[in-house]
């Protein structure tokens, strides 16, 4: 694919010069998988090697420059879609801060990246204290202080395609008020989708807890009752002036990797210390259900089949998997297996991009698996117009940006009138290319190959659209709407009496476009080799 560059504005001060100077010894950059869920993780120096996963252009400049993602302005669209790993070497105990100005020379030389700092109001939330006393508890500082998440139930928690959103708690141990506003925008940023200011006016140190479903289409009104009922806090919606980072270009597409990338940086020898395989007996009910759990540094896959191991294991979704045997579907295995221990982080749980190679080496060593890419005709669908109902971008300064579950910046969210609505997408500044391209990560289980833009419509807009995610549950049984006023707000049309939307009705009413497939060259998976019954254990 083409560079690509961001559209042109006047930079308002100085560019952000990288040190030159500073530099990895090495760095292999290629483009990650998609898959479900993804999220940037890594971004520590172990020994000499620096490793960033699944990282976005804004992860990777946040990560380099210290900034927010939602602080970083302009740019195309494909920054928050495309993903990169990158795999770097430095000296062993190099210091964070210089390791992200090895970061920064990085961006600059193989993205051709450059940025400069300014100053813009932009949306916020604040936080403050509600009418009667906070539902906190005040404690002395302590060394050990901090936030996490913990699951309400016992056992690993569980999260994919198909499974029901756990529920967890958000627990906050000696945190002064600063820190917690700060947890609410990193640990909740996705459906806030602003930074948080503390404006408690408390001093001192706090813990507190608040529960929640973990899920990445929560609402902001959901965080925010959570903060109202069981923090006995305010959390409203504000602008303020804040710092950004705002990007002047960048390429779409890194430069190549040297060509001594492979002798200096050679792939973890990454292996299972031991690993049990067995045929699953037939099971009924909930214990059917095919999970993947980390507990520790055991890996347990329970009732999970040849295609659902190799989609894990190579990050791909079964339009990607051509070619196999029907036993692929009907066999189903039983797999426990055990990680070697890393001294640095023994007492963590193993990595699950780890275990994703180590899967692959287990498929390879006990089933003799082979497989290679190549390219095909495949069906795939194209975007085209019929009745447009589109709004002009308002903005087209800002940074194209599209997002899941996120009301757009006037706050309004179809999904309080009509709670049956439980899928949101808003985008804002997008040209139609841009917005098809990012469906099949959007929608993922919806769109399982990239969707292609046949609308012929040229500009930048704004856009939202509701939906019914699981129309098979929600026309079961009737939605009933809070009042008349309320669902004013909501959809004009519905596609069920119980107000209801399918996905595609949600298109095609709300924003007047449809879908088409048709065949074009995708790249595919290709089994070459397998046996049906692996070696013993």
């Amino acid at each position: 694919m083409s560079g690509q560059t961001a559209h042109a504005a006047p930079p308002a001060a100085a560019p952000v010069a990288p040190a030159a100077a500073v530099k990895f010894e090495i760095a292999d950059i290629h483009y990650s998988y998609h898959r479900y869920g993804s999220y940037v993780n890594g971004g520590d120096l172990v020994g000499d090697r620096f490793i960033l996963r699944q990282a976005t252009m804004l992860d990777l400049i946040g990560e380099a420059y210290g900034v927010d993602r939602d602080h970083i302005l302009r740019g195309p669209l494909w920054m928050e879609a495309d993903r990169f790993d990158l795999l770097a070497k430095a000296p062993a105990g190099t210091s964070k801060e210089r390791v992200a100005q090895m970061l920064q020379t990085l961006l600059a030389d193989r993205f051709k990246l450059a940025v400069h700092k300014d100053t813009k109001v932009m949306p916020a939330y604040v936080l403050s204290v509600g009418n009667g006393a906070p539902k906190l508890k005040q404690v002395a500082a302590a060394d050990q202080s901090g936030c996490g998440i913990r699951s309400t139930s016992t056992g690993p928690m569980q999260v994919g395609p198909g499974l029901p959103a756990p529920e967890v708690v958000l627990f906050c141990n000696s945190v002064t008020m600063q820190a917690f506003a700060e947890t609410l925008h990193n640990f909740l940023g996705g459906p806030l989708g602003a930074v948080v200011v503390d404006s408690t006016g408390l001093k001192g140190t706090w813990n507190l807890e608040m529960r929640m479903t973990w899920s990445t289409n929560r609402s902001s009104a959901e965080v925010m009752d959570a903060v109202k009922s069981q923090l006995g806090m305010k959390l409203e919606s504000a602008k303020t002036a804040q710092k950004v980072m705002v990007v002047d270009s960048v390429e779409r597409k890194p430069s190549p990797n040297p060509p001594e990338v492979a002798r200096l940086l050679p792939p973890a020898d990454l292996q299972f210390d031991v690993a049990v395989i067995h045929l699953a007996p037939p099971r009924t009910g909930q214990d059917k259900r095919t999970h993947v759990e980390i507990n520790g540094h055991e890996a347990i896959f329970h009732n999970t089949s040849m295609q659902f191991l190799i989609m894990l294991s190579y990050d791909v979704n079964e339009t990607k998997l051509v070619d196999i045997p029907p036993w692929f579907l009907s066999s189903h295995w039983d797999i426990r297996a055990k990680a070697p221990i890393d001294p640095a982080s023994k007492n963590a749980d193993v990595d699950m991009e780890d275990v994703k190679v180590m899967l692959r080496s287990l498929l390879a060593d006990r089933f003799k698996l082979k497989m290679h890419t190549e390219v095909r005709p495949a069906d795939g669908m194209v975007m085209v117009a019929a009745g447009p109902k589109l709004k002009k971008a308002a903005d087209t300064d800002i940074r194209p940006t599209c997002s899941a579950g996120q009301p757009g910046p006037d706050g309004k969210d179809p999904r309080i009138a009509n709670p049956i609505l439980t899928g949101l997408i808003t985008c804002r500044n997008v040209t139609m290319a841009e917005f098809a391209d990012r469906l099949s990560t959007l929608l993922s289980e919806e769109f399982k190959t990239p969707v292609a833009d046949g609308t012929g419509l040229t500009g930048r807009y704004d856009l939202q659209f509701s939906y019914t995610k699981d129309m098979r549950a929600a026309t079961a049984t009737p939605a009933v709407r809070p009042n008349a006023a309320a669902a004013a707000d909501g959809p004009e049309e519905v596609s069920d009496p119980s107000g209801a939307i399918s996905l595609m009705d949600a298109f095609s009413r709300q924003l007047g476009l449809k879908f088409e497939q048709q065949k074009r060259p995708m790249q595919v998976l290709v089994l070459d080799h397998i046996e049906e019954t692996p070696t013993e254990n």
